[in-house]
């Protein structure tokens, strides 16, 4: 039973552009290579050593899945595997340059789950339907709430320029004083 649904899935896979014979890809990211034998040079002598026939063991410790090719000469590649099934499964007429995981699992690579974007189509669409990013205080970055924000306007506002002094504010939030000047002049924050 193994055996059959092995000879299945290798005949729905396709060959990876530029590794065709050596490596391919399956609908939903698992890489498979192909057995062949690579001659290894040694100090003494050359020799020849099986190689593939099997599925690839995938990097998943960064957040993105990723794999590493070898050509028969010898070097290695790094691919990240969404990348690999959307250019061997979707088309991509408009040349777009990413590639985006529709529900944001980042190491979910099904084709179904993959589509060509702009970089700024990707960046939209992790703000709005993954609620990542954002601004204000939605942002991972945020140390400030808007009612501090509020505050610190205030403050500076209430007080001359002489009496209060940015480091001071800064010291109080415990931000740097180029952060405060960016509230103040309405540069950061700027829907407050």
């Amino acid at each position: 039973m193994r055996h059959a649904y092995r000879v299945l899935v290798l005949r729905k896979m396709k060959d990876i552009k530029g590794f065709k014979g050596l490596y391919a890809i399956t609908r939903d990211g698992r890489v498979w290579s192909y057995p062949r034998e690579v001659f290894a040079k040694n100090k003494w002598k050359i020799c020849k050593r099986k190689y593939g026939n099997k599925w690839l063991k995938l990097d998943n410790s960064r957040s993105y899945s990723s794999a590493s090719l070898q050509k028969n000469d010898g070097h290695i590649y790094n691919f990240l595997v969404h990348r690999l099934v959307a250019f061997a499964y979707l088309p991509n007429p408009l040349n777009l340059p990413q590639v985006n995981h529709k529900n944001g699992i980042r190491t979910d690579n099904r084709v179904e789950n993959l589509e060509w974007c702009t970089a700024s189509q990707n960046k939209l669409h992790s703000i709005q339907v993954l609620k990542r990013g954002g601004f204000g205080e939605q942002s991972h970055k945020a140390k400030l709430t808007e009612k501090e924000v509020l505050e610190i306007r205030k403050k500076y506002k209430r007080k001359s320029i002489r009496k209060t002094n940015t480091k001071k504010l800064a010291k109080e939030y415990c931000v740097a004083p180029g952060t405060i000047r960016k509230i103040i002049i309405k540069e950061s924050w700027k829907y407050i």
